[in-house]
């Protein structure tokens, strides 16, 4: 159930540097906001003037911000038209495994993991 969300043509995000990234001996840590991390307690939805709509110029869903514009493949779809923030990450998890037949573990990473990515990218939020 492997699931996808790109912003306009440029591919891939790079990774999320880590928290101690660039510090050497003696230096002091960087304060970074970081983004929340997802729990199977959590409520996630889109945050304010983040929409996802379908849109046939643009060839499917997409995730629409301000300034920016994220193409999200039909199961991506599904899985953010549940963050709704009325349900949990488990409840949509489970929704999701049951609806496409699908192994609850492998949903659940693969949900975990697109949502994280969202959560990082301010799409989402908890």
């Amino acid at each position: 159930m492997g699931s996808c969300i790109h912003q306009g043509h440029a591919g891939v995000p790079p990774p999320r540097p880590s928290p101690k990234a660039g510090t050497e001996k003696g230096e002091a840590l960087v304060n970074s906001p970081a983004a929340p991390l997802l729990t199977l307690d959590a409520c996630p939805r889109l945050p304010r003037g983040v929409r996802l709509v379908h849109n046939e110029a643009q060839g499917g869903w997409v995730l629409l911000a301000p300034e920016r514009v994220f193409k999200a493949d039909p199961i991506a779809a599904e899985v953010v038209k549940r963050c709704t923030g009325e349900r949990t990450l488990a409840a949509i998890v489970d929704d999701l495994a049951n609806t496409f037949g699908a192994p609850r573990e492998r949903v659940l990473a693969d949900v975990t993991a697109l949502l994280q990515g969202l959560v990082d990218k301010k799409l989402v939020e908890l």
